[in-house]
């Protein structure tokens, strides 16, 4: 069986603007790869609306990493995005 390349997607998921994770997933899959996202933060939308309400996930970012490391999941590429704090 031909393994399908894991592509991480590190960046926020706006619920309203068509950007970040929401544009990135089907673009990856369209690509035939597995999209991986990785959520930097939750965003009501995207940051051109003059109100916003933002959860940053910089506290759950590492699990996550720690995680995959545990089970030696592997990527063949990272695409970054909008990163939420200078942690990330």
């Amino acid at each position: 069986m031909i393994a399908v390349p894991r592509v991480l997607t590190i960046q926020d998921m706006s619920s309203i603007g068509r950007c970040a994770l929401t544009v990135m997933i089907p673009i990856i899959s369209a690509m035939r790869c597995q999209a991986v996202p990785l959520a930097t933060a939750v965003l009501s939308n995207h940051l051109e609306y003059p109100h916003y309400e933002f959860v940053d996930l910089s506290a759950h970012m590492r699990d996550f990493m720690n995680c995959w490391d545990k089970n030696e999941i592997d990527f063949h590429a990272i695409v970054s995005g909008f990163l939420a704090s200078p942690e990330q």
